[in-house]
């Protein structure tokens, strides 16, 4: 007897051959290491051909046999079989606002397509970014399913039809912008797909009374929450910086690094010499550097939170160009800022920005 242990690109096969015909040769004998390498050499000639042998489905490393289970009627339907499990989710980013429901797409299906419906586990999960951890959703196995943290009541499956699987969430949060994996698995078998939400808002520079540069990154978040809002991403910043925000005094962003948009180069704001632009300052230390910081609000029907009654009519948030605003009632105190998606000029308290 001897054992032979033969190595392939994905597994190691371990076979023991027994000699029970014509004569055997001792341990030792010259001849046995021989037979041993021509045994493995016909047996990896053998593995090699697998991938040309038609009817062995092969599937992530492994071959899978076409027999399974039997479904009647003669039937018979392997876990793979050479079934494709697909699972379709929209290309393009879903725009809402705070407050809103909104449901995130997601439905699979099998190619060749399936007669009867097989039992699948359902897995929602928002994607780390910006140094957020990823988040747990939902689980869903039939038709009980599980939501988790702040998610928990907010989060529902919908399987209004079958091979669904879209997620509803309810009652947006600003913090719930983001991608979202949906991820199907069937048996050993799974696929997802990304769904991106953001939702619609403003982002806007903030400073404490103290004056600039006063805030250390965990304090720049506070100050966003004091004002119904949080730290804002660079995609937020640059797409504000795309619709005309100019700011020259840097802020902290969600990713913990010091950024600044310039529309209209100048000499306090890193010279003239330098072409428009998200001006960086690269990650700082979270508490012992300090500046100012970018909230992103999610508005609710275009509504931004108010602020203190202390404003100079003629000048905008802090060093923005300001306006009276004929939409917005409320006296010589209110500051406009002009937001394409919102629509109409939207106004704002100029204390607070």
């Amino acid at each position: 007897m001897s054992l032979i242990h033969l190595p392939c690109y994905f597994c190691c096969y371990r076979f023991r051959v027994q000699f029970t015909s014509g004569p055997q040769l001792c341990p030792g004998h010259p001849g046995t290491a021989t037979m041993g390498a021509s045994v493995g050499l016909l047996l990896l000639s053998l593995l090699l051909l697998l991938p040309c042998i038609p009817g062995l489905p092969f599937y992530n490393g492994f071959y899978y046999s076409p027999g399974g289970r039997n479904l009647g009627s003669g039937h018979k339907e392997g876990l793979f079989n050479g079934v494709k499990l697909v699972v379709e989710t929209p290309e393009e980013t879903l725009f809402t606002h705070r407050g809103a429901n909104v449901t995130l797409p997601c439905r699979y299906h099998y190619e060749p397509a399936l007669a009867s419906l097989r039992p699948v586990r359902i897995k929602w999960w928002k994607l780390s970014e910006n140094g957020a951890p990823e988040q747990d959703v939902l689980v869903a196995i039939g038709q009980r399913h599980r939501s988790f943290g702040d998610y928990e009541g907010r989060a529902h499956l919908q399987q209004d039809r079958e091979r669904e699987a879209s997620l509803e969430l309810q009652d947006l949060r600003p913090e719930d912008s983001g991608r979202y994996r949906c991820e199907v698995i069937d048996g050993l078998e799974d696929e997802s797909g990304v769904v991106e939400l953001e939702l619609r808002g403003v982002v806007f520079p903030y400073q404490p009374p103290q004056g600039r540069y006063q805030l250390n990154f965990h304090e720049a978040q506070r100050a966003c929450e004091e004002q119904g809002a949080v730290v804002a991403s660079f995609e937020q910043l640059f797409r504000a910086w795309e619709e005309g925000l100019d700011w020259c005094n840097a802020g902290w962003l969600q990713d913990g690094s010091v950024q600044y948009p310039i529309t209209l180069p100048r000499e306090p704001c890193g010279g003239l010499g330098l072409a428009p632009g998200v001006r960086s300052y690269g990650p700082r230390h979270h508490r012992l550097h300090r500046y100012d910081v970018f909230c992103f609000t999610a508005a609710l029907k275009g509504v931004l939170p108010g602020a203190p009654r202390e404003a100079d009519a003629d000048r905008g948030p802090r060093g923005l160009p300001g306006r009276q605003c004929p939409h917005c009632h409320g006296g010589p105190a209110l500051c406009c800022l002009e937001v394409p998606w919102l629509g109409p000029l939207r106004c704002r308290l100029a204390g607070r920005w």
